[in-house]
């Protein structure tokens, strides 16, 4: 591996961490933000950039807005109190989408909330937001499944998929559909407009929790629970294996997005 752009790492606070370096020499920088600089709580479950450039946090007991120097919260409705949000997803309009631990998805546009029952099918903890390749909202249900939110339509949809259970994170890159479950990650493939998606592998490299999935042009990125991150490669019709980031050791990562400077958040 010769080089990262600039990375950042949420463990059990918002940890900022840059690496940008040459093949010859690495330099790290960190910036911590925990429960004294405003965090409602020391667990993040999700970060993600909305257009205006402010970090929306899913901790273990609020959803929160960063804006770089403060946090805010009390976005939720009263009805949502007792929930928190466990996924998150910008979609190609620049809506944001959250997941929550009771099995209910809420789009955020324009300052107010939209929510979708998936809690009616399945109560576990929706794990992973992703949009397929024509624009639906795939949601990943711990133990439910993945259902498809075509826009338009308040109906989710299960797909078919036999070879997954206990899921813990879904992303989309191109026509290949990637699922982190509690033993490691699933390959698969979009064949048809609105059909269930063809398995193409397990990744044999990865046999840990997969909390985490970014789709970075031909690489991914898997951040895991207590074994790190890995990345592997599509290009085509193929995929590459998995390669673990020996520099960030076996760290627990529990999301990851490039902000709009280029930087990955994690």
């Amino acid at each position: 591996m010769k080089y990262f752009r600039r990375l950042s790492f949420v463990v059990f606070c918002l940890v900022v961490f840059f690496l940008a370096s040459p093949a010859n020499g690495q330099t790290y920088h960190f910036v911590t933000y925990g429960i004294e600089n405003g965090l409602s709580n020391k667990f993040i479950y999700t970060i993600n950039e909305d257009t205006k450039g402010f970090l929306w946090l899913g901790t273990g007991t609020e959803l929160m807005r960063f804006d770089g120097k403060t946090f805010k919260k009390g976005f939720l409705p009263d009805s949502m109190q007792q929930s928190f949000v466990t996924s998150s997803l910008k979609d190609s309009l620049g809506n944001l989408w959250f997941g929550f631990n009771d099995g209910y998805v809420g789009c955020y546009r324009n300052g107010t909330f939209k929510f979708y029952d998936i809690h009616r099918f399945s109560k576990s903890r929706i794990y992973g937001l992703a949009r397929d390749p024509i624009g639906n909202i795939l949601v990943a249900s711990q133990n439910g499944g993945i259902y498809r939110i075509i826009p338009g339509d308040d109906k989710p949809y299960p797909l078919s998929l036999k070879e997954v259970h206990q899921i813990s994170s879904v992303a989309v890159s191109g026509d290949w559909l990637l699922i982190g479950t509690f033993d490691g990650l699933y390959i698969y493939r979009f064949s048809g407009e609105n059909e269930s998606p063809s398995f193409v592998k397990k990744e044999a490299e990865i046999t840990s929790r997969v909390q985490t999935i970014f789709p970075d042009g031909q690489e991914i990125w898997a951040g895991t629970i207590d074994d790190g991150v890995y990345r592997l490669t599509i290009r085509g019709a193929s995929t590459g294996g998995a390669q673990k980031i020996e520099e960030l050791g076996d760290m627990n990562i529990t999301d990851i997005l490039r902000d709009s400077k280029g930087g990955l958040l994690d």
